[in-house]
């Protein structure tokens, strides 16, 4: 993740590298840690202190048990979001951009916010836009 725009989008790419079995080799990456902390959709600050603590002490039962909070599973289910279904068409706001006053706009189609043309992220939910 170093050196990427942090994103669901990279996070998922990053995830989907890790091993099945790796949840603590991955959550023992900083740059990743930094993503969960500073990241605004899904508020989950105050949970990393037991991550922490378990990616210290590499306690895999620790990660497993952390692994399972409402919060990570928000986080899972945004980045499985992201993922493009097999065969899937693209998303109807990519088909038809709309336009407007304010020039070309596309639709997010997760929270349905118009969107300016040059975001490649939802101004309001932050997911990745579909190409």
């Amino acid at each position: 993740m170093l050196g990427e725009i942090q994103d669901f989008s990279s996070l998922t790419q990053y995830l989907q590298q890790q091993k099945q079995d790796g949840f603590l080799l991955a959550m023992s990456d900083f740059h990743l840690l930094i993503f969960l902390y500073t990241n605004k959709i899904v508020p989950i600050r105050s949970q990393l202190a037991s991550l922490c603590k378990a990616v210290t002490c590499q306690d895999v039962t620790a990660a497993h048990r952390w692994s399972q909070i409402a919060e990570w599973k928000n986080i899972e289910m945004l980045t499985r979001a992201t993922l493009p279904s097999p065969g899937s068409n693209p998303a109807p706001s990519q088909l038809f951009p709309t336009n407007s006053a304010n020039g070309m706009q596309w639709v997010c189609p997760q929270c349905t916010l118009k969107n300016r043309e040059a975001c490649e992220v939802c101004e309001a939910c932050q997911l990745p836009r579909v190409q």
